[in-house]
């Protein structure tokens, strides 16, 4: 196998289970957005039936609908909706609560199109009880609500980002230190070559490239330590002759 090859397989299989990876966090996040929308169902279905029954409630029951209307309001749980309830004298009833300027969204609510166009965003009717009271409901626009939607959409997509990243990272990491693992073994072969010890060899390698620098460098320790040996066998026939030349002289 070419080295490419090996890199290639490798990334995939490091993609794929990056992809995996991340697609946890992607349904995770999916998992808490659709509790945010079914919270947001239920406290709309208590609402309705609470402002329904100001119609009929005789005035002593009516403080334990609004009790029960504020509780929802102030729950923030009405997806990017307040309810706005006032008498036919304009008191305030139920109402939104006020900006957060001093949190990191006031600066976004004072954008054109947000905070300044949040009253005008509003769906308004009467409500006209038994005994001839009269109630003006109105359904406003929460950007803070959507402010933190889109906070936590733009969030979670950079931490299936960074995990993703992250894990692509290490996946790279561990195939290069997979795949440049056998320079540990050749460069400890060179070193011994270095010392004089030709007899090093090296064990066959996973890709091609690395398999036909092993054979180069197996075949020059070969050739290295048979020249060694050669010149081993020289050196002793020299100082056979020289003694037998000194003996016969």
């Amino acid at each position: 196998m070419t080295m490419s090859r090996y890199l290639l397989s490798r990334a995939i299989w490091i993609c794929a289970a990056c992809l995996c990876c991340a697609r946890v966090v992607a349904l995770w996040l999916a998992a808490r957005a659709i509790g945010d929308e079914r919270r947001g169902a239920h406290a709309m279905a208590q609402l309705i039936p609470r402002l329904s029954a100001l119609q009929t409630a005789a005035p002593a029951e009516r403080e334990a609908h609004l009790a029960a209307l504020r509780t929802i309001n102030a729950s923030a749980q009405m997806r990017h909706l307040w309810l706005h309830l006032e008498d036919a004298t304009g008191q305030a009833l139920v109402s939104e609560a006020q900006p957060r300027d001093s949190s990191p969204l006031g600066g976004l609510l004072a954008l054109p199109g947000l905070g300044a166009d949040a009253a005008r965003l509003e769906s308004s009717w009467q409500i006209h009880t038994r005994d001839g009271a009269t109630y003006r409901a109105a359904l406003r626009w929460n950007p803070e609500s959507e402010i933190r939607e889109a906070s936590r959409d733009m969030a979670g997509t950079l931490v299936v980002l960074v995990v993703y990243g992250a894990l692509l990272l290490l996946g790279i990491h561990w195939a290069l230190g997979q795949a440049l693992a056998p320079l540990q073994q050749i460069l400890a072969a060179i070193r011994g070559y270095e010392d004089k010890d030709y007899s090093v060899r090296l064990a066959p390698m996973r890709t091609r490239e690395m398999d036909q620098l092993r054979r180069a460098l197996n075949h020059l320790a070969g050739t290295l330590d048979e020249t060694q040996a050669e010149r081993r066998a020289l050196s002793r026939k020299l100082l056979t002759a020289q003694e037998s030349e000194r003996a016969r002289l």
